[in-house]
């Protein structure tokens, strides 16, 4: 066993904590912990409700370790576990959300533009966010696993049940909404090439 797990791939750390080492677990817990807090914040709009979410999916998930499988995309199984346990929550409150509602999406080819926030800086960031919170709840959730998250849109499939495709459409389309949003002037301030 190694004395640095944060140095390990993700893979061997998926494959120990599957086999029963508690040190992998804290590792991915770590790994995991702030981006799957940020989409259940996102879910809930309840920080300590995110906490709880975060801390009620890897206590599933160390009582269900052993359907982790190392070969496939660790996190997309995680993120899926806590908005699974979100949407449970949300449900249980009884409050609705219309986690389909996509009337915002206008069907149309995505362009390539995933660079989006590639060279903001801090202030700009925490701007870019605040105006996040501005969409749709179905556009947020979707920037949040595509830049917090830092989710693949094949990922982001697998976490809601739909094709890549759809995930590539709507996050242009949340992309372009928050560009919208900002003003053409940050836009065009803010270009990556």
């Amino acid at each position: 066993m190694t004395d640095d797990m944060s140095s390990l791939p993700e893979r061997d750390l998926v494959t120990l904590f599957r086999d029963g080492d508690n040190d992998a677990g804290n590792e991915l817990y770590t790994r995991y912990k702030s981006r799957l807090a940020g989409l259940c914040y996102n879910m809930m709009h309840d920080s300590d409700m995110a906490g709880e979410m975060v801390q009620e999916t890897f206590y599933r998930l160390l009582k269900q370790r052993h359907l982790v499988d190392p070969n496939r995309n660790f996190g997309a199984f995680v993120h899926r576990m806590a908005f699974n346990l979100c949407i449970d929550a949300i449900r249980k409150r009884k409050v609705m959300v219309d986690w389909d509602d996509f009337s915002w999406v206008q069907e149309e080819a995505p362009s390539t533009d995933d660079a989006y926030f590639g060279t903001v800086t801090k202030v700009q960031h925490k701007s870019i966010w605040k105006t996040v919170e501005q969409l749709p709840t179905s556009a947020r959730t979707l920037i949040e696993l595509r830049y917090r998250s830092e989710l693949t849109p094949e990922s982001i499939a697998e976490v809601l049940g739909v094709p890549a495709s759809t995930i590539r459409v709507r996050l242009h389309r949340a992309r372009k909404m928050l560009a919208d949003i900002l003003g053409p002037d940050w836009v065009a301030e803010n270009e990556t090439t």
